[in-house]
């Protein structure tokens, strides 16, 4: 993944002896909380058996408006992967190791109901989530209607690995009400808040002021 986000699509650049297409978003990251720097997600593969592979930047959500306008019929199922996912050190797939959650306070809030679509927009995904090596180094994971979940990494090494790992920190995240307002104008219940692995990693719930909106995006 790489720290500048270049805004424009289509960037051909030549890796290991092989060209890999490169295809980035329409929106500079902002950063959720101060300290911590946000780099794009970056996913490399195939989007259908036997093609190229081509690097895609963003979130999973705009990874996928992007995909869909050079292959309409893409279904996450067609994408194969070109990098193995990071093992949890001696852990099992499904095993917690939770050291302190807290409420973000410099962190903007997002929707408590949208946080939990993004839940479930992971659970089903059965794809890697990774980070550049930190510390302090966030991407994007899900992002939708002024809503995003952040993986965040403070080893000084990247780390991936299936995105459904992170759903239990998600849906605990969730369950923080005290993390949570009921703003009047809004009429929607916020949340703001922070978990953190013994791993070297956290995830954020928040936002940022960003609709999330991709272009061609049905859902915005």
């Amino acid at each position: 993944m790489k720290v500048i986000i270049s805004m424009f699509t289509g960037v051909a650049a030549f890796a290991s002896m092989r060209a890999i297409n490169t295809l980035t978003p329409f929106n500079t990251p902002v950063s959720p909380i101060e300290g911590y720097t946000v780099v794009p997600l970056s996913m490399e593969g195939a989007i259908e058996p036997g093609g190229e592979v081509m690097k895609f930047n963003g979130n999973f959500r705009s990874i996928f408006a992007q995909i869909r306008r050079i292959k309409p019929d893409f279904e996450w199922d067609d994408f194969q992967s070109a990098a193995p996912p990071t093992s949890l050190t001696g852990r099992s797939s499904t095993e917690k190791s939770i050291t302190h959650s807290l409420c973000t306070p410099n962190c903007k809030p997002g929707f408590r109901s949208l946080a939990l679509m993004g839940y479930d927009y992971l659970q089903q995904l059965h794809k890697n989530c990774g980070v550049d090596a930190g510390p302090r180094k966030c991407s994007v994971v899900y992002c939708f209607q002024y809503t995003k979940i952040w993986f965040c990494n403070d080893n000084d090494k990247s780390i991936s690995f299936p995105c459904e790992n992170l759903n239990p920190y998600i849906l605990q995240l969730i369950g923080m009400t005290n993390c949570t307002q009921f703003p009047r104008e809004k009429g929607m219940e916020t949340l703001k808040a922070q978990i953190f692995d013994s791993g070297g990693w956290n995830i954020i719930v928040g936002g940022d002021g960003d609709h999330c909106c991709e272009q061609d995006d049905p859902d915005c």
